[in-house]
């Protein structure tokens, strides 16, 4: 297990929130108890409560944190439906999100180092929904390089992403595939969506345009006065709402009362901001400090599980819950889970190296002598010692044995010393070899210095485990606050 403390990019306030250190922030602890108790308070008559979580519709199923996401989601859904209190997860897909650049992209493992591969199309508009966005011819050169099998899982999710999909389809299909009959449910808020709870909430946020732009405000003053950076960093007049319209994603924006939207002159007021984008035949579209609520508006969501940038924003969102009278979920992290072959956890063990410096290797390991370099200098101390000791009674029995005795104790000392000396140039000229082994473990485990759930896709770890690869991470897939842990595989 490595502590978060020892895990790069976690935001100060996610630190605090598993150590239990931000109850102002984060009043509800992340235990069973405490969702069995907000399901109960959420219920909804014949609906399942909710164990939300979500992720954009990344390519190839963006990095494996998105399906351990999802896994945990399915754990927490049937402990409560172990308990009586009928449950099931749900994914929200991201897919309204309009940030091409990190969604169509993603690295595969190689011998050399991590390969990242950044999906190019000169057609696609900006801003617009990225569900939408068609794959691009150029991702059939890393669909050849995950080296699948049409008849296996990886051969199968490769097959999903052929150019020509939309992300959203393709996302939605991996998911599903993935998930099999696990209790999770993926949902696509443009395909799937509520339209008239949608605008229903969208008019109400407009209503209380004033107070939320308010209680943003305050919160993150709290925030800064705690020592924290709010994770959400929002421009002057910003409003968390855009709207779609013709295809593109605007933002709204707010000042003096009034209401405006990217790429148009006119403001608004509340209502004649809903007529006119229903005149447009468009949608609202929340933004990230929003969408939490919205979804709550929808489903009964007793829990939500989220990584360590959305625990931190959902700092600043909760005042937003109880802003528009919805209960807000618990919230859980979500899991942190490195999967380990047998060729790296080999190469770790012998380099020695400890779990909890595994994403320093190389300064944790650099310059470090051989143990047995430690106990010749050992020796060499404890026989200048002992020698030492009988000084004075040989100088008793003749004094003219202290010289002879003094020449000993650092021809003795000086052989030990050369000795040591030898074994660590010999140790150095093992650096080769240490090198690989660091190499190895980097590679497979903290990629360019980060954890590998957050670079790898799934896809890449099946083809290299095999079809069985996602039922071991679902036996992991426990949301915990005590850091991140190797899932080993041979």
């Amino acid at each position: 297990m490595i502590p978060f403390e020892s895990v790069p990019g976690m935001p100060p306030i996610f630190l605090a929130f598993v150590r239990g250190s931000a109850p102002e922030f984060f009043p509800d602890e992340p235990v069973g108890t405490a969702v069995e108790a907000r399901a109960r308070a959420v219920a909804r008559a014949g609906e399942p409560a909710r164990i939300a979580t979500g992720q954009q519709a990344g390519f190839l199923g963006g990095p494996l944190y998105t399906l351990t996401k999802a896994l945990a989601a399915d754990v927490a859904a049937r402990r409560l439906s172990d308990s009586g209190i009928p449950a099931k997860g749900l994914f929200w897909m991201a897919t309204e999100d309009h940030d091409l650049g990190e969604i169509a992209q993603t690295t595969l493992p190689s011998d050399d180092g991590p390969r990242h591969f950044q999906l190019e199309e000169p057609g696609i508009r900006r801003f617009q929904p990225t569900g939408e966005v068609r794959i691009p011819d150029s991702a059939g050169e890393v669909l050849g390089l995950l080296g699948a099998d049409g008849d296996t899982v990886a051969g199968r999710l490769a097959h999903f992403w052929k150019p020509g999909r939309t992300f959203g389809e393709a996302f939605h299909d991996t998911l599903a595939r993935l998930l099999g009959d696990r209790a999770v449910a993926p949902f696509d808020p443009l395909r799937d969506g509520d339209r008239a709870g949608e605008m229903e909430f969208f008019s109400a946020c407009l209503e209380r345009g004033t107070e939320i732009v308010e209680a943003l405000g305050r919160v993150e003053a709290r925030l800064r006065a705690s020592g924290y950076e709010p994770q959400v960093s929002r421009p002057e007049n910003d409003f968390p709402y855009f709207v779609i319209i013709d295809g593109f994603r605007r933002k709204v924006s707010f000042r003096a009362g009034r209401f405006s939207v990217h790429g148009h002159d006119r403001t608004f007021s509340s209502e004649e901001l809903r007529t006119w984008l229903e005149g447009q035949r468009g949608r609202p579209s929340p933004a990230a400090l929003l969408r939490p609520v919205l979804a709550a508006t929808l489903f009964p969501i007793a829990a939500a599980v989220l990584g360590p940038s959305e625990l931190a924003y959902h700092a600043q969102t909760l005042p937003l819950f109880e802003l528009l009278g919805v209960p807000a979920p618990v919230f859980l992290p979500r899991p942190h889970l490195l999967p380990r072959g047998a060729r790296e956890r080999r190469a770790a063990e012998a380099l020695g190296l400890r779990d909890e410096d595994l994403f320093r290797a190389r300064d944790a390991l650099a310059g470090r002598p051989p143990e047995v370099a430690g106990t010749l200098s050992e020796i060499e101390r404890d026989a200048r010692r002992r020698l030492g000791s009988s000084r004075a009674e040989i100088e008793r029995i003749d004094p003219t044995l202290v010289s002879p005795l003094e020449s000993a104790i650092e021809k003795v000392g000086h052989s030990i010393a050369r000795l040591r000396a030898k074994v660590e140039r010999a140790a150095d000229r093992l650096d080769a070899d240490k090198n690989r082994r660091i190499a190895i473990v980097e590679n497979a485990l903290a990629p360019e210095g980060r954890p590998a759930d957050r670079v790898y896709p799934a896809a890449a770890y099946i083809a290299r485990f095999g079809d069985a690869f996602t039922a071991r991470i679902a036996e992991e897939a426990e949301c915990r606050t005590d850091g991140a842990r190797f899932v080993d595989f041979e």
